[in-house]
């Protein structure tokens, strides 16, 4: 990524995660909304949308490492097996640590986890 891309840096150790302008006025809406959520003592459950090569995979491995940073736990879904294991690869070359709530993972303590949206509902059952 060119410096000129590059606006918003979310360091972690020796890692830094860039964003690009576009994502970083997603990452800033989702924010502005997770604290709007916590002001009315509602869950703060956010949904990112956006489109394929829009970077999602950077937007929201830059949420989770700021996020976590401040301690508070975020769960990051996908629809398919094989998305949940690209997730948590990316995390892995974000040097963001995370769980995987899945069988066959071991629990984790982690604040940021990655699981399957029908596990998770199978789960709450």
């Amino acid at each position: 990524m060119s410096p000129s891309n590059a606006r918003s840096r979310c360091p972690r150790g020796d890692v830094v995660i860039e964003i690009r302008p576009y994502q970083e006025d997603c990452v800033r809406r989702i924010r502005e909304e997770l604290v709007r959520h916590r002001q009315v003592n509602r869950k703060g459950r956010v949904v990112l949308a956006s489109p394929t090569g829009s970077g999602k995979t950077v937007m929201f491995a830059w949420l989770a490492m700021a996020v976590a940073a401040h301690g508070s736990p975020i769960l990051i879904l996908a629809h398919r097996q094989k998305i949940a294991e690209q997730i948590s690869d990316a995390l892995t070359a974000f040097a963001v640590p995370h769980g995987i709530i899945a069988p066959g993972y071991p629990p984790s303590g982690e604040a940021v986890q990655v699981a399957m949206v029908l596990t998770q509902a199978n789960s709450t059952r």
